[in-house]
């Protein structure tokens, strides 16, 4: 079919293809909307010192597999649930948190969805305050 066909079909269906744009246009923003919105905040945590041997680089890779794990404890998201005042079981919070430990960088990634941005930006830093608090001691 030549160039000259394709605008013949065009002209004489250009009512249709515009109405078919617009209707799935529309459901498409409709759907869209109704999706709950779900917002992601993320802190990442360096494990061990920034300089410094090798054997101790490698020492702190794998204490930041343990953190990733400490993270996601019941212990750990009970304190932060008490520390802000959080509405949610422990259950939930946990299945919202997830730890990305790189034992070579040493960087433990902490990310939290939370319907609201302020609550998911609190506790990421509230579980990285806890995981610093508990690797310290106090």
């Amino acid at each position: 079919m030549e160039l000259t066909g394709y605008f013949g079909i065009l002209r004489r269906w250009w009512w249709t293809l515009l109405v078919a744009t617009w209707v799935a246009a529309i459901s498409g923003f409709l759907l869209a909307d109704r999706i709950p919105r779900l917002y992601e905040a993320e802190t990442r945590l360096l494990v061990g010192p920034i300089n410094t041997d090798l054997d101790t680089q490698r020492a702190a890779g794998q204490l930041a597999q343990t953190y990733a794990q400490l993270v996601r404890s019941d212990t750990l998201i009970d304190s932060v649930r008490q520390e802000l005042r959080l509405t949610q079981s422990t259950s939930e919070l946990k299945a919202a948190i997830t730890t990305i430990p790189n034992d070579v960088t040493r960087f433990v990634d902490i990310r939290v969805q939370d319907g609201d941005p302020d609550v998911a930006a609190g506790i990421a830093n509230q579980l990285a305050v806890e995981l610093q608090n508990l690797a310290s001691g106090s």
